[in-house]
């Protein structure tokens, strides 16, 4: 494959595509996703209108050897953004796509939700294919016993709910039981791309009160336990988000305890930011200033003062300027700010 020219091969494959001879379909299709991993291959393929309409073609085969291939050809250049303007350019892409996303063989499906996962990145995608009812389709491979299947349905409503506008359909359409259900999946990539979720929708104001309905706020605290880096900073994201219409009902769980295991478990810039987020947030309200003094989050904040990063800095500040400002003894603050300076 390294040393084909694509320029040539493609625009020679395209031509030698018989619909009627299968096995030639066959041969030809596969070298084609296996050709397209090339990034000059996938230019050569969208150039030609032919070989992306021989694509689509074959992908509505009966075959399934040629169907997958033709799907996989999709999703491979599909891995490169710039291209997936021209597959959604494409005559009723999205009307097909959730036809190959209800097939009843697997390789069918893992190869067509690759292609959906490719192609959510395009907001005008998202829009038509959630009207075209593809979140059913989605959350119908999230239960699948596949794999690879349950990770690219993960990675497809992690995409989904990083569009705010995304979010209603997410709730009505069990988008979100499917991303909550999700979390205690066997494979951590599956519990990162939910706990990505999560924090996401946790953002939107508008559904702060919905989510926390879903007991969002103990998933939270249990990703947090996790080793993973990226649960723990899921995690206090999604506390963070929270904490803006939650700071005094937050105080009642085990939150200051998971937050200060957070920052004891490692210097990752990106946990500390979180966590000096959400310490900065919770201090805002008055309630809780004494209470985060008290079950000792000042020792934590000296350790987020001495990072590295600038971000974390500023917000360690900003969360002592708060507490510092609560109605107690003062003596408290000077050791650990002293230690700071």
């Amino acid at each position: 494959v390294k040393n084909l020219m694509p320029d040539r091969v493609v625009p020679f494959l395209a031509e030698t595509c018989d619909f009627n001879n299968l096995e030639c379909c066959r041969q030809m299709v596969s070298g084609i996703c296996h050709l397209v991993l090339r990034n000059e291959a996938r230019n050569e393929v969208v150039k030609s209108n032919k070989m992306m309409n021989c694509l689509l073609g074959l992908s509505n085969l009966s075959d399934i050897d040629i169907s997958r291939f033709a799907l996989g050809s999709i999703a491979n250049i599909g891995e490169d953004s710039r291209y997936c303007r021209a597959i959604v350019d494409e005559p009723n892409i999205v009307a097909s796509l959730i036809l190959y996303l209800n097939r009843e063989h697997v390789p069918i499906v893992r190869e067509s939700i690759r292609v959906v996962v490719n192609l959510l990145s395009l907001n005008d995608f998202q829009s038509e294919f959630l009207k075209k009812g593809g979140m059913a389709s989605i959350v119908r491979i999230s239960q699948s016993h596949d794999h690879e299947c349950v990770c690219n349905a993960a990675l497809a409503l992690r995409k989904l709910a990083a569009n705010k506008a995304c979010h209603a359909i997410l709730f009505s359409d069990d988008g979100v039981a499917s991303i909550i259900r999700l979390v205690d999946h066997i494979q951590v990539q599956v519990r990162i791309h939910s706990a990505a979720a999560l924090r996401d929708i946790s953002s939107n104001d508008d559904y702060k009160i919905a989510i926390s309905r879903y007991g969002v706020v103990a998933i939270a605290l249990k990703l947090a336990s996790k080793p993973e880096i990226e649960l723990k900073v899921f995690a206090m994201g999604i506390l963070r988000h929270l904490s803006v219409t939650m700071k005094t009902e937050l105080m009642d769980y085990s939150v200051v305890r998971v937050l200060s295991d957070c920052v004891d478990f490692s210097e990752n810039e990106a946990l500390f930011f979180e966590c000096a987020l959400f310490v900065a947030s919770l201090a805002e309200h008055a309630q809780n200033k004494v209470a985060l003094v008290q079950m000792g989050i000042l020792r934590r904040l000296v350790t987020l003062s001495k990072s590295k990063s600038a971000r974390v800095k500023r917000n360690s500040a900003r969360a002592f300027a708060s507490m510092s400002s609560a109605t107690v003894n003062h003596d408290e603050f000077v050791g650990p700010i002293l230690e700071v300076l």
